[in-house]
């Protein structure tokens, strides 16, 4: 049980840190746009290489431990980082340099989540996934909640978003303490490490994986959409707050739609909820082309019901995508395989804004010319149709076969 509270924790400064410590720099160092992009994928790279970070946790045990030293030397090291940002005020480069740190920090103790939540869900698989990305949803509810209505936020005093962050890692460092964890065998450890290849070029593991990169990898429309909705729907900064709060919570409500139908099948979920998405995305088409003032819809409503829907339908594709790579990983590498799969979420989310860029350019999409926006959002729902017909590639029984296959090996199994 404390594990489970332990990894909620973690989930719930995860969820945090996605509201938090782009828009300080954004807002309050009067950084301009492509400045802010550049950093955005600068503090993306410890997520995309998670792999290295869960792999350092499997295979290189710390005093005989592979979870909590790690989770004391990087949620110290995140409380210190977020404490001194508080209390100080740095220079830019320096504030920079001290968040790249601390995503690093986090990104280590959100892999050694997952590792710990993987073995802790060989049993209730679903639960435990829905109350860890649920947590996620909550943190980033509470940090909006916080910032949005605390009187030293709204005099930009960023300095309290720190404040409320540092008391995360300091919740993690004091919990690792009870955390409980098995001592493992280096011959064990040896022997996993090099199997890691064989398992990963196995047809039943790729094909997966592969489905899954590109089902993120769909072209998205987001960037042209966000400045669609400032520019050129002249939406206030109360909009975009909001959508942060029904972002949260569409994102808890898919959780629980989902947990209601968990045991449907992986493509019947991966499938009904896309084709919903696209129906709700194309809904954005009225609005585009200003069919809904014609009916006297405002802009500000179409436009929140129609992301709150959409948002919905997302997770709840998406939530059966995480429990499927719990499902996939073997003993012994939770931490590398998990990690690997989710890098290959997180690299698909990044293509997905990058072809939808690369879209915006070639239709002459400007931040203040939408007049093919239409045409962009249609050519994005197109594509994201493209690997519904290859769901075949997932076969969850093949993938448990495969899971039971590698603990008949006695060097795999955990003595």
């Amino acid at each position: 049980m404390i594990n489970l509270l332990v990894i909620s924790i973690i989930a719930a400064l995860q969820g945090c840190l996605q509201i938090n410590d782009l828009t300080y720099l954004l807002h309050h160092r009067n950084m301009n746009g492509q400045d802010y992009h550049l950093l955005k994928y600068i503090l993306a790279i410890p997520w995309i290489i998670k792999p290295l970070w869960g792999y350092l946790s499997d295979m290189k045990p710390i005093m005989n431990q592979r979870r909590k030293p790690y989770l004391f030397i990087n949620s110290g090291l995140g409380f210190i980082i977020f404490t001194l940002l508080s209390l100080f005020d740095f220079n830019i480069k320096t504030v920079l340099i001290l968040l790249i740190i601390a995503q690093i920090n986090i990104v280590f103790c959100n892999v050694v989540a997952e590792a710990i939540l993987v073995e802790c869900s060989q049993v209730h698989t679903q639960r435990n996934i829905s109350i860890f990305f649920g947590m996620r949803a909550i943190g980033g509810l509470l940090m909006t909640f916080a910032l949005d209505t605390m009187p030293i936020h709204r005099n930009n005093n960023q300095n309290k978003g720190f404040q409320i962050l540092s008391i995360f890692p300091l919740l993690i460092f004091s919990m690792t303490f009870n955390l409980k964890e098995i001592n493992h065998n280096y011959l064990l450890l040896h022997s996993a490490k090099k199997q890691i290849k064989g398992f990963l070029l196995d047809p039943t593991i790729y094909r997966p994986i592969l489905f899954i990169f590109f089902f993120m990898a769909t072209p998205s429309p987001s960037t042209s959409m966000f400045y669609f909705y400032l520019n050129g729907l002249k939406l206030n900064d109360d909009f975009f707050v909001s959508l942060k709060y029904t972002y949260s919570i569409c994102s808890i409500v898919a959780i629980m739609i989902y947990y209601s139908f968990r045991e449907t099948k992986f493509s019947t979920i991966i499938a009904i909820s896309t084709y919903l998405y696209i129906f709700a995305s194309l809904l954005s088409l009225l609005m585009i082309t200003r069919i809904n003032i014609q009916y006297n819809i405002p802009d500000y409503q179409f436009c929140m019901w129609d992301n709150i829907l959409m948002q919905t339908l997302q997770e709840i594709a998406t939530m059966p995508v995480l429990v499927l790579a719990c499902k996939m990983c073997p003993y012994n590498l939770e931490g590398t395989v998990y990690s690997i799969i989710m890098s290959t979420i997180n690299l698909g989310n990044v293509i997905s804004r990058e072809i939808g860029i690369l879209l915006t350019y070639y239709l002459g999409i400007t931040s203040q010319d939408f007049g093919n926006l239409w045409l962009l959002v249609l050519v994005c729902n197109i594509l994201s149709q493209i690997p519904i017909p290859f769901i075949g590639a997932i076969n969850e029984e093949q993938l448990k076969n495969k899971k039971k296959s590698w603990l008949k090996d006695d060097f795999h199994k955990i003595l």
